[in-house]
């Protein structure tokens, strides 16, 4: 019993947070349509992953987040603002690829990389990587906005016994309207490299 209502809650969370980071990070419902979002065991050495799928002429088709399933349901809600930001970033056409030799005496023989910010990610340390800098710098912000939002929605009621119907972008956005002094308003920190 207790670990379906907390396998509930956590489904609950995720979606109703999915929209919320969307509506603060001005992601339309048109493109939340192109966002495959799912929950997975195991990724290898990540707590979630996101990557934009793209058609040979660099145009995004795509964009897909995976969140490894954790015991702590607002660590993976903190998870899923991370990676909502990379989709935010795909979706702004921050990236982009270049295609470079693999060895410098093949010059025939080349590889594409993803760059962003004329990083070349696969050659750039991943704290280094100004994409990942950004994300971790507005997931803390977005989730505690976010848990505050939840505390509004529960003062109207318990959140399970909502109906999960209820919970739109456009739902979560005229919440936020309404609640415009307890949940501020959010924009992507720039890093700061001094």
């Amino acid at each position: 019993m207790f670990e379906d209502n907390l396998i509930k809650t956590t489904d609950i969370l995720l979606k109703l947070a999915c929209k919320f980071f969307a509506v603060k990070l001005n992601i339309s419902d048109e493109e939340m349509k192109n966002i495959n979002i799912s929950s997975v065991q195991s990724i290898s050495g990540a707590a979630g992953i996101c990557w934009g799928i793209y058609d040979d002429d660099g145009k995004l088709i795509k964009i897909d987040i995976h969140l490894k399933l954790s015991a702590s349901a607002i660590g993976m809600v903190d998870v899923l603002a991370h990676e909502m930001v990379h989709a935010k970033q795909h979706l702004d056409g921050e990236f982009s690829f270049v295609r470079q030799p693999i060895v410098w005496w093949l010059p025939f023989i080349t590889k594409e990389y993803m760059v962003h910010n004329e990083q070349i990610l696969a050659k750039t340390p991943y704290y280094e990587q100004v994409c990942e800098q950004k994300a971790f710098s507005s997931s803390r912000e977005l989730t505690r906005q976010f848990l505050n939002f939840v505390e509004v929605l529960e003062k109207d009621g318990a959140l399970l016994e909502q109906k999960e119907e209820r919970f739109t972008m456009q739902y979560v956005r005229d919440s936020l309207q309404i609640e415009a002094d307890r949940v501020p308003e959010f924009s992507i920190p720039q890093p700061d490299y001094t």
